[in-house]
């Protein structure tokens, strides 16, 4: 009941649309609309968060989890969508990979070694990551010195 939403993206249509559906839901009240791009509205934003979803520019997958990772507490969840993009990931053509699931494939990499998080791709969907951040950062001990 006391959650609070953030939610950014460049296309205002978009958000007028879940506007009306969360009215509709009596909940719009909890929700802050941000319109814009996420790169230059992520480190505006101080958080704490517990959770950080990212379904953008798949060229800007690793900007995004780096800024969401700063203001994401230890312990929240980082959800990440379209981690298998259209299956190009799991069984690749022959062709070779498009343009962005060569972007994705680069993101996965980084996303399971990253040495905050414990993460895992699930196969729902277009594939969703699932991480938990498990170890802070400096600024989060109240660094740096």
């Amino acid at each position: 009941p006391e959650a609070k939403i953030t939610t950014i993206d460049r296309d205002a249509s978009i958000q007028e649309r879940a506007r009306g559906f969360l009215e509709e839901g009596k909940v719009v009240e909890r929700i802050d609309f941000v319109t814009g791009e996420a790169l230059e509205i992520l480190p505006r934003l101080t958080g704490p968060f517990d959770l950080v979803y990212i379904d953008g520019d798949k060229a800007s997958y690793r900007r995004c989890l780096d800024l969401g990772l700063q203001r994401l507490r230890v312990g929240g969840l980082m959800v990440i969508d379209n981690l298998l993009w259209h299956g190009e990931i799991a069984d690749p053509p022959a062709e070779g990979l498009s343009e962005t699931a060569r972007h994705v494939e680069t993101f996965n990499v980084y996303f399971m070694i990253h040495p905050q998080l414990r993460a895992l791709v699930l196969p729902l969907g277009d594939g969703v990551g699932v991480a938990t951040k498990q170890v802070p950062l400096i600024t989060d001990m109240g660094g740096p010195y």
